[in-house]
């Protein structure tokens, strides 16, 4: 199950760089919390899943506007099935951070998983603004999957193809592991049902209920 949330996990982790320069002891509580649930066997254990949130409430607790913590820690807290409190979070960093994309994504997956569909797709259409926005610099896989998901998320699969493939032939990618970040990623976009995809993945990530 653990592969199923590696989508996720990929944006989260690979875009720390565009955070370099935020307070380094954050960002040190964050790679800690990271490594930790990745270094656990599965299932693993709530203990294990309250201390890495821990330590991302220090990493935002040393800059609190260090967007990867907030994210993480939204989701952990889906992951235990606390939904409200993983949307408070979102909603206190959005208040914080307000040009972040992938805030306004969880957001609007959260908003849709207890089927807010409209407020979701008002989080949704900020999210693909902003991606649009930060694509051209910050050129890795993640931010193409992510935009490109977003508009899936607004129940358009071909603009979202489109708009990957598009991204891609523009350059818009790092050159190592080419091939294969785009067939995994393609193969997501083309065959899965996104929405389910991710709350399968972070509901049943570490086998709690």
């Amino acid at each position: 199950m653990r592969k199923l949330l590696v989508v996720m996990a990929l944006f989260l982790t690979a875009g720390l760089s565009a955070y370099a320069q935020n307070n380094a002891k954050a960002e040190q509580y964050y790679e800690e919390a990271m490594d930790w649930l990745y270094q656990q066997e599965e299932p693993i254990s709530k203990d294990a899943v309250l201390k890495a949130i821990n330590l991302y409430k220090k990493a935002i607790a040393a800059d609190a506007t260090y967007s990867p913590a907030y994210e993480q820690l939204a989701i952990e807290y889906w992951s235990l099935g606390k939904q409200k409190e993983g949307f408070d979070i979102l909603q206190t960093a959005t208040e914080k951070i307000s040009d972040d994309a992938m805030l306004s994504l969880l957001k609007g997956i959260f908003l849709e998983d207890i089927e807010k569909v409209d407020e979701a797709n008002t989080c949704y259409k900020e999210a693909a603004a902003l991606f649009d926005k930060s694509v051209q610099t910050k050129k890795n896989f993640d931010t193409l999957f992510y935009r490109a998901m977003t508009y899936y998320l607004l129940e358009n699969q071909e603009v979202a193809i489109a708009k990957y493939k598009e991204a891609i032939d523009k350059g818009y990618y790092p050159e190592e592991d080419y091939e294969e970040f785009y067939d995994v990623q393609m193969e997501i976009l083309e065959t899965v049902d996104l929405l389910e995809f991710i709350q399968q993945s972070i509901t049943n990530k570490y086998g709690l209920k």
